[in-house]
């Protein structure tokens, strides 16, 4: 098997998560406002991996959010691709840089 335990284990995921330094890119399919499970408004995005299956992202990080709202804003739909990158450890620290991505 080429892939690690760890991509394996992401892939297979519904709620992406991701670590320190990671990145991924993503074909963004919507967007609802929702309650996140600490009882703050949120956001949850819904993307598709390059292999087709899908994974939700639920996240209240205005910053993150914003981020996406301004290339959806700059006329990207449904089908686009996203790059998503995490920087930082703890909630405190974490910040992540959305950007539109370049296809697969």
């Amino acid at each position: 098997m080429s892939e690690s335990l760890r991509e394996h284990f992401n892939k297979s995921q519904q709620y992406l998560k991701l670590g320190d330094g990671e990145s991924i890119k993503l074909i963004y399919v919507s967007w609802e406002a929702v309650m996140t499970k600490f009882g703050k408004k949120g956001y949850e995005f819904t993307f598709e991996r390059e292999d087709g299956s899908r994974v939700k992202w639920t996240t209240s990080n205005s910053r993150a959010i914003m981020q996406i709202s301004d290339i959806l804003d700059k006329g990207m739909k449904r089908g686009g691709v996203i790059e998503i990158s995490r920087k930082g450890v703890d909630k405190t620290d974490t910040e992540y840089t959305i950007t539109e991505g370049i296809p697969f």
